[in-house]
């Protein structure tokens, strides 16, 4: 068992409380595909706390894997990534869900470094992906942001 698995664990639980919340505001018929989906994240979290836990009952041993984790961190780009998903947040809510996550994406994997025709790629898929599935499969409205409403 690591260190850091306490809190991934952690993390996991709170991010599916969290959602579990917000999508009990949903109408009803929206409702079943993210709770299905919260459900499989609960459930693989906890298998994973339970796999880690019969390791430390074989090994007793709980490795402090932070530091090895941290390695090679790039201050720079995480705080680059920090403010594009600040700015993915206020675009959202001026823009729409469609321009500020084709913009985000661009401009994440821009700052990441990755070839302009896998850019290219990922944002097409990201668009058809995005209204295939909420737009014509869960019908759920997306925000169209304040400057096209």
């Amino acid at each position: 068992m690591k260190k850091s698995d306490f809190w991934v664990v952690a993390v996991l639980y709170g991010i599916t409380a969290w959602f579990t919340s917000m999508t009990m505001e949903f109408p009803e018929e929206a409702q079943s595909y993210p709770l299905f989906l919260l459900t499989c994240i609960f459930a693989l979290t906890t298998l994973y706390l339970v796999l880690q836990a019969r390791r430390y009952k074989k090994t007793k041993v709980i490795e402090n894997d932070v530091a090895k984790s941290f390695n090679g961190f790039i201050a720079r780009q995480f705080c680059v990534c920090i403010l594009c998903i600040v700015g993915y947040m206020f675009a959202m809510y001026y823009l729409g869900y469609y321009i500020a996550s084709v913009a985000y994406i661009v401009i994440g994997m821009l700052v990441l470094s990755v070839p302009k025709k896998y850019i290219g790629m990922a944002a097409v898929v990201l668009m058809l992906l995005i209204y295939g599935v909420f737009t014509l499969f869960l019908k759920v409205p997306l925000p169209v942001g304040v400057l096209f409403e």
